[in-house]
């Protein structure tokens, strides 16, 4: 046993100890206890990026004692770029298996979730309708009446009140710019009635889906903002903030003619990042200019880097050089 070996297993208690009383010896000991032992003689504690319990560190560590430690050998230079190779060839298949399982995952997670959006949606629609319908029903006076009854109150309607009607389930009184005649609204409405008003049903379907659209969109657009925001505090460093703003010199940039002063037009403009001034009060902090032929203007303007995003020329040749974080400056 090298010195090193002897050294560790001494501070450690366990030279001369069988394997057995290793093994009651580590048993004794705590969770920071176990990981700082495992540390001292390199053995791995961790398992994608999962801790491991007592019972597998203390296995891992015999596993280890009985190869003689190999981690505490000494390795050549080209022993150690091929061993750490090898463990970067191994970490990536690992985070690539890891990111497909985890693609998976997520995409089970938003089926659930979408089938319980429709499920929750179709339940909160269902009572919406039979509530509109109850209340049309009570209204016009159609609860518990046969079709043929409910035609002769219609026909004894006005044409006013039949529009009003119509227009409650959802039915269009003018299809084609024209109006409809007392007996095509109707016939109409009968259609309706023995088809389970589907024009209603299909208009508060649509609603609810708008406004749970709307709910996730915002929700979507929170967790948006608060990611940038966190990625923008690197930023709030001058030096930083100077540093991301000289890297897109050289930048090519398609800009509409709307705007150069005097001119109007959505035309896009050949520019390019000229230069930057990092403590322009009003966040134009990217200088540009025009590249076109001499009839377009060579003055400079100042840009903010959000409109620099919006406006990079992404077919540029070297665009994929440049770095446009989304942060903000």
């Amino acid at each position: 046993m090298s010195q090193d070996k002897l050294q560790l297993e001494t501070k450690h208690h366990l030279h001369g100890k069988s394997d057995q009383e290793v093994g009651d010896l580590m048993r004794s000991m705590s969770n920071g206890e176990l990981v700082a032992l495992l540390k001292d003689f390199k053995v791995p504690y961790c398992h994608k990026r999962k801790r491991l319990k007592a019972c597998e560190m203390i296995e891992e560590f015999k596993k280890h004692r009985e190869d003689g430690y190999p981690r505490l050998k000494r390795e050549t230079p080209e022993e150690t770029r091929s061993r750490q190779q090898k463990d970067a060839s191994a970490h990536a298949a690992a985070r690539k298996k890891d990111t497909r399982d985890q693609k998976s995952n997520r995409q089970q997670k938003d089926a659930t979730a979408k089938d319980a959006t429709a499920l929750r949606i179709e339940k909160k629609v269902s009572v919406q309708f039979d509530d509109r319908l109850s209340a049309l029903d009570s209204k016009y006076g159609f609860q518990g009446k046969s079709n043929v009854e409910v035609d002769s109150k219609l026909r004894s309607m006005p044409k006013g009140k039949l529009v009003a009607l119509l227009n409650s389930i959802k039915v269009p009184c003018h299809p084609y710019y024209q109006r409809l005649t007392v007996d095509g609204m109707i016939d109409v409405f009968m259609k309706q009635r023995e088809g389970k008003y589907p024009l209603l049903w299909n208009d508060l379907m649509d609603e609810s889906k708008d406004a749970s659209y709307r709910y996730y969109a915002k929700k979507q657009k929170r967790f948006g903002d608060a990611t940038r925001r966190a990625a923008s505090v690197k930023y709030e460093n001058k030096e930083a903030k100077k540093k991301l703003l000289q890297s897109l010199i050289g930048l090519k940039l398609n800009v509409p003619e709307h705007w150069w002063q005097g001119r109007r037009g959505i035309k896009k403009w050949k520019c390019v990042v000229e230069s930057i001034n990092s403590n322009d009060i009003d966040g134009r902090y990217v200088i540009i200019k025009c590249t076109e032929d001499d009839a377009y203007p060579e003055d400079r303007y100042g840009m903010s880097y959000e409109a620099v995003k919006e406006y990079a020329d992404v077919e540029q040749d070297n665009f994929s050089s440049f770095d446009l974080p989304d942060v903000e400056l």
